[in-house]
């Protein structure tokens, strides 16, 4: 069993993962900024003309996308690296109306 942990402590993929999960984990946080801002940016929107932007609905879904998928990554749910090894995510389906009743 020793050898095994330190097998594991002297590994390149090991720390090689740590490396990933601190950049991921730096991403995760400036996507929340984003996505706060993207928030009161589409609250303004529907403060002052009623309706939301579907173009920002379509970005904020793909930005809900990447932090799930940086989550994902950073907890070991996932190997699989997201943005920029991988695709932008897309929109998956398409965005039902959802318009604040006035």
């Amino acid at each position: 069993m020793e050898d095994d942990t330190k097998e594991n402590m002297i590994s390149r993929t090991t720390w090689l993962r740590l490396f990933f999960m601190f950049i991921f984990g730096l991403l995760l946080v400036v996507a929340l900024y984003v996505a706060v801002a993207v928030a009161f940016i589409q609250f303004g929107f529907v403060l002052f003309t009623g309706e939301r932007r579907e173009r920002l609905s379509g970005f904020a879904n793909q930005l809900s996308q990447y932090i799930n998928q940086c989550v994902r990554f950073v907890l070991f749910d996932t190997e699989k690296q997201p943005f920029p090894f991988d695709d932008w995510p897309k929109v998956a389906v398409a965005i039902e109306d959802q318009s604040p009743e006035k």
